[in-house]
């Protein structure tokens, strides 16, 4: 049993609902919880054998705690288990907000194609056990010198003022295996200088990663992606605006740069898209 300190706290309860998605079992005190998760949560006591974990805004003399190391049992910062999520999968930062668009489309996407987890701070979470691929999108915690590697990082075209996410986020930036991706069609001027390789995506054609061949369909766009002036392939795909389109580029970046086929790709979206589609009109 995993038991949550600290609940409230940005992520808390994401974390807690993924680990409930994996299979085991959850609990926190009863002072914490919120009416509408009054159900969730199998335990309200401290119990022997439990592993706890505790955001990082929790005061060191917090009643549960202390209890909790009293009892000598196994104690785990937010910070901590954040950190072996992303060791254990190949993992995808994305720094976006509030849609949440591009994290939804690019976790069912690397779902459809080989697996995927996702952790959306104060959204949602999706998981299951062994799992290859993890989108990871807790832009609102303050904690990035302590984070592990991830594979990639995303800066999407929520952010209008791309060198102040930079700044913001240089520390978790850095802390890429391959590369960054950002939007680069809002750029009035060159990006602040990072460790890790930057490649842009867009619409302009001053972009790293763009389309060309655009045509507007009855159902969406139809596009061919072109990757560091590669070839990547054509897509047809039910978007409905433009930023949407940007949103499924930096999607097609991170499939290109992991090896997936084109076709695979394109035949995942499309899918993906659809089921989105019927979502909304539901």
């Amino acid at each position: 049993m995993y038991y949550f300190i600290g609940i409230k706290e940005p992520g808390m309860l994401q974390l807690a609902e993924f680990f409930k998605e994996l299979g085991y079992c959850v609990g926190c005190e009863s002072a914490e919880l919120c009416d509408e998760k009054k159900n969730f949560f199998d335990c309200c006591e401290l119990e022997e054998e439990a592993k706890v974990v505790y955001h990082y805004n929790v005061p060191k003399d917090n009643a549960q705690l202390l209890k909790a190391k009293k009892m000598q049992l196994k104690v785990f910062s937010f910070e901590e288990v954040i950190n072996f999520l992303i060791t254990k999968h190949q993992t995808v930062l994305v720094l976006e907000q509030p849609s949440y668009f591009l994290s939804h489309l690019l976790t069912e996407t690397l779902d459809q194609l080989i697996g995927c987890n996702c952790l959306i701070e104060n959204f949602k979470s999706c998981a299951e056990k062994q799992k290859h691929y993890f989108v990871l999108n807790v832009t609102m915690t303050d904690y990035g010198d302590k984070i592990s590697e991830v594979l990639y990082a995303i800066i999407t075209e929520k952010n209008k003022d791309i060198n102040q996410i930079i700044d913001k986020y240089y520390e978790r930036l850095n802390k890429t295996q391959k590369i960054i991706l950002a939007y680069g069609d809002n750029l009035n001027e060159e990006l602040n200088e990072l460790k890790k390789p930057v490649f842009t995506y867009g619409l302009q054609k001053n972009n790293d990663i763009k389309i060309k061949n655009l045509e507007v369909s009855k159902k969406g766009y139809v596009f061919d992606i072109i990757i560091e002036d590669n070839y990547y392939g054509h897509f047809d795909l039910p978007l409905r605006d433009k930023q949407n389109l940007v949103n499924a580029m930096a999607v097609i970046a991170i499939c290109y740069y992991e090896r997936f086929k084109a076709k695979d790709v394109s035949r995942v979206l499309k899918k993906v898209l659809r089921k989105k589609q019927k979502e909304i009109l539901q």
